[in-house]
């Protein structure tokens, strides 16, 4: 009898709990611009809002200043065909076709935006092959506001059976943090809308204890939340060291700056090897360990180690050498029993300094903030003439390295072309110092065949050629 009560109770319990949801009601985003104009001119820069985007046979168009967009759809379909882009603003855009199912398949499925800081260009990968040629979108309740789950059966938004559910407006509006605020826009001094952080909500991915990872190397994305609670400041807020109406990318100032978050509780802290006086405190506390849609493999002394699109938020550094990163599975970071997390000194270190090796980095560690004494680097000897090496391994497939010597410092452009001349990826154009370099470069969006490989500065040029081999 008293489990028969305790049921009907909970009965009761939620459909009231159903009910005062569905008696709420949206304002919409562009009633809160009214009386929060300032906030919502900074935040319609932010990736938020365009987590996906409604497409009326052109491409979608983002606010001055950030994402240069999206320019074509997938090679064998028109902007016609497409009802909804999902993201396109950062890292990577994927496609919804004219039923609302998003596309799959192994190649042209997921549009990669540039990104300078891995030395790629633009360019079309596959997206989840294995349920080709589309799936249903279920993502509504990270990437839409007011999302309800209604499944195959529908409802479905804008009557598109390939969407599982409906929403109040597409993107991550201003209601999908603060709640549905009809109520408010009635009565603003009377009803307050809730400000209460809940970026955990979404920048998770399964399991909040464990932290996934793919390529045996990198975090996943949307990982956020996960490494923050293994992490040294698993008690912040993600406002501590974001300022949440502002994009952490395109310089708009989502990040607080380091007067404003590391300094306050580090400012005894300082940098003691005089070569490395200028970096920051999350260039080595946050290097670029995650992958929303990139990631290359960097080559040191010794070992290689990947570089994602995404800064890691796990911010502990481990010396022992002997540290995995990945488990042996190669699903998840690694956790001690303490359910701490540690980023690996090549990650931390050598993906800038190539030419050093594991064993350097932790017989340095303890000097970068003055409490060992610093192993000096060795000099690098000063190449006589310009040269331009063959990549190895070539054939290749997935990665390859390019080597090349510069006497001089000097400006320099490497690129990619097609063997009829058509531009593939610029995989740098920036200005390098005097010395032997190396980039090591991923086949992902090449298809098989033969390429060219140009360096050109303003005193040298050469060219040779690769084998992209699947």
């Amino acid at each position: 009898m008293r489990r028969l009560c305790y049921g009907i109770l909970s009965v009761l319990l939620t459909l009231t709990f159903v009910s005062v949801l569905m008696a709420q009601e949206y304002a919409g985003s562009e009633t809160c611009k009214t009386c929060h104009g300032d906030i919502y001119d900074t935040f319609i820069k932010t990736g938020h809002p365009h987590k996906i985007t409604k497409i009326d046979g052109a491409p979608p168009v983002f606010p001055e200043g950030t994402s240069p967009g999206v320019p074509n759809p997938p090679a064998d379909i028109t902007w016609n065909d497409v009802s909804y882009i999902i993201g396109g603003f950062g890292w990577k855009a994927r496609f919804m076709d004219s039923e609302g199912y998003i596309l799959t398949g192994d190649s042209i499925r997921q549009y990669n935006l540039a990104k300078s800081y891995l030395g790629l260009e633009a360019h079309w990968i596959g997206y989840d092959p294995k349920e080709a040629p589309r799936k249903p979108y279920t993502c509504g309740s990270c990437h839409t506001t007011g999302w309800v789950a209604t499944g195959e059966n529908g409802p479905h938004q804008d009557s598109l059976p390939g969407i599982y559910g409906t929403w109040a407006e597409p993107g991550v509006r201003c209601e999908a943090c603060h709640g549905p605020a009809k109520d408010h826009a009635n009565d603003p001094n009377n009803i307050k809308p809730p400000k209460t952080e809940n970026c955990s909500d979404c920048h998770i991915r399964g399991d909040v204890n464990q932290i996934d990872a793919t390529g045996g190397t990198m975090v996943k994305h949307h990982e956020q939340y996960e490494e923050l609670i293994a992490s040294p400041h698993k008690s912040f807020k993600c406002g501590t060291c974001h300022e949440p109406h502002k994009s952490t990318i395109y310089d708009m100032g989502g990040f607080k700056g380091e007067d404003q978050t590391c300094k306050t509780c580090h400012s005894s802290m300082e940098i003691k090897i005089a070569d490395m006086a200028d970096l920051k405190c999350y260039t080595c506390h946050m290097p670029l360990a995650g992958k929303s849609a990139d990631a290359i493999t960097i080559n040191y002394k010794g070992g290689t180690v990947g570089k994602g699109d995404l800064h890691s938020h796990i911010f502990r550094i481990t010396k022992d050498t002997t540290w995995q990163f990945i488990t042996d599975d190669g699903k998840y970071v690694r956790k001690d029993a303490d359910g701490k997390a540690y980023l690996t000194m090549d990650f931390a270190c050598l993906t800038c300094r190539t030419d050093e090796s594991m064993s350097w980095a932790a017989a340095n560690a303890e000097a970068v903030h003055g409490t060992g004494t610093a192993i000096p680097i060795a000099p690098k000897t000063v190449p006589d003439n310009f040269a331009l090496k063959q990549n190895y391994p070539n054939p290749f497939n997935p990665t390859t390295t390019i080597e090349f010597d510069l006497p001089q410092a000097t400006r320099l452009k490497l690129s990619i072309y097609t063997m009829d001349g058509r531009l593939v990826r610029t995989l740098m154009d920036q200005k390098m110092p005097a010395g032997a370099h190396h980039i090591t470069i991923s086949a992902e969006g090449l298809a098989s065949g033969v390429y060219i490989y140009a360096l050109q500065s303003k005193n040298f040029s050469a060219s040779k050629k690769m084998i992209v081999l699947r």
